[in-house]
């Protein structure tokens, strides 16, 4: 099972509700199975503070190539809250026919207390 790193280890401070692509153009067309990693290296989630890691579906065309074509649908979501310590790890089986290409999107969404934290993000394929 080939394990492909799309984000080295990466520390984040959010003072506001973001999104941030993290990884896009992520080729997983030849493999039939995925699951997202998510490691949680350090953590300064405060209450209410969340970070959620959505990978999607998305469709290059070579016909607008400015143009991203993006599912809203997340195929897999791994989320972290104030309640998770440094050390955990998220796991997040992509759904059925998630396609040829992915991006993987960040939401950190600041709560009362801080919004910050350190990841690295793997997918873990199978033929």
């Amino acid at each position: 099972m080939p394990v492909i790193n799309i984000v080295p280890r990466r520390s984040f401070s959010f003072s506001t509700t973001t999104t941030v692509t993290l990884a896009t153009n992520v080729d997983v067309g030849q493999w039939r199975e995925s699951t997202l990693l998510v490691r949680l290296h350090a953590t300064g989630l405060g209450t209410g503070s969340t970070a959620a890691f959505n990978a999607k579906t998305i469709a290059p065309s070579r016909d607008e190539p400015n143009v991203e074509f993006v599912n809203s649908t997340a195929v897999a979501t791994v989320s972290f809250s104030n309640t998770d310590t440094a050390g955990t790890l998220g796991r997040g089986a992509f759904t059925a026919n998630f396609g040829a290409t992915i991006k993987l999107e960040l939401v950190a969404t600041k709560g009362s207390g801080t919004c910050d934290f350190t990841i690295s993000v793997d997918l873990v394929t199978k033929e």
